[in-house]
This record gives structure tokens, C-alpha cells and sequence, in this order.
């Protein structure tokens, strides 16, 4: 078996080898290293896939907590809230998005399309069933819709920040809202 190095990383992320650990305790090996960044990548897969598809067709699964999806990116709850609406392709919650915002927000469709890939793994969201094809429609767009784990994970995204809204008017950050 071969010895392993010992290394350190440095807060500018380069390596300094040291000849032996017993020298310099505290530095890891580099084994050590790479099995804690394994440790914390499979942790973090999981916490963002605690939900499958395969799991929720059998007759016992429990959804998950939708706590473990919150807080969510600001932008995933604007993709949420647009599909909360009905089903939608891709360019047309960008300009939902764009149209809500005022054009405050455009987002790019690579930058669109990995939130919404994300919010699909997570299964958030799902790509619809096949549909009829409009004339003026193009065949090759995906339509998506929120889940039923989405909807409740949205709902809960928008009674923490409702929550957290209160809070600031009761400090007086912002003043109330009128309607």
C-alpha cells in the first residue's frame, strides 16, 4: 500500500505537501481530503434528491418534508410562481418572468434552463405530457408544470416570506402594504 501525502490547502486553494503528518499535525491527507469532499457532495445530493419519482408511484412513500427545499433560490420561486399558473415552455416563463419583473429580470435561457433542470430533479417540477401542437406553436418545446411537492414547496416559500414581510413592517424596515 502507498503512503499517503499528507497536504494542506491554503485559503487561495494551492497545495503545500508536507514530507510527513506527525510533523505538522492538523494537515490532512490527501485521501482524507478526498473522502470528505465525497462525504460532503453525496450529503448534498441527497438533501437536494430526497424526493423521487420511483418512491412516490409506490403505494407507502412518504413526500418529503418541504422543509428541506427551503429557503429557495429567488429565482426558483419566480419559476415556480409562473408555472403555478398552468403549464408553461421555457421561453414563456422567461417572459412571464421578464413581464412580471417589469424587465427588471431577463435571464438567459442557459441560466433559466439549469434552474429549471434543477427544479426537475428535485421534482419540484415535470415535464407535461405530450401535447397538439398549434399552428403557431413549435413542436419541439417542453412544457413543464409544478408538482404536487412543487405546490407545497411554494407555498411554504411564500408564508416564510409573507412572514418575514411582517416582520420588517414590524420594525419598521418597510412600511405596510396597502391594498
Amino acid at each position: 500500500m502507498q503512503r499517503e501525502t499528507p497536504v494542506a490547502v491554503t485559503a487561495t486553494g494551492g497545495r503545500q505537501v508536507a514530507p510527513r503528518a506527525e510533523e505538522k499535525p492538523g494537515l490532512l491527507t490527501l485521501e482524507r481530503l478526498r473522502e470528505t469532499i465525497a462525504r460532503i457532495a453525496l450529503s448534498d445530493y441527497y438533501r437536494r434528491n430526497a424526493y423521487s419519482r420511483s418512491a412516490a408511484m409506490t403505494p407507502r412513500a412518504e413526500l418529503p418534508s418541504v422543509d428541506v427545499f427551503l429557503p429557495l433560490r429567488p429565482v426558483e420561486a419566480l419559476v415556480l410562481t409562473m408555472l403555478s399558473s398552468g403549464e408553461r415552455h421555457g421561453y414563456g416563463v422567461r417572459q412571464d418572468i421578464l413581464e412580471h419583473s417589469g424587465g427588471r429580470i431577463e435571464l438567459e435561457a442557459g441560466s433559466l434552463y439549469r434552474y429549471i433542470r434543477r427544479l426537475e430533479a428535485d421534482g419540484l417540477i415535470e415535464a407535461a405530457a405530450a401535447r397538439r401542437v398549434a399552428r403557431d406553436d413549435d413542436p419541439r418545446r417542453i412544457y413543464y408544470r409544478l408538482t404536487p411537492l412543487g405546490r407545497r414547496v411554494l407555498a411554504a416559500e411564500m408564508t416564510r416570506l409573507r412572514e418575514l414581510v411582517r416582520l420588517a413592517e414590524a420594525r419598521r424596515i418597510i412600511g405596510p402594504a396597502h391594498a
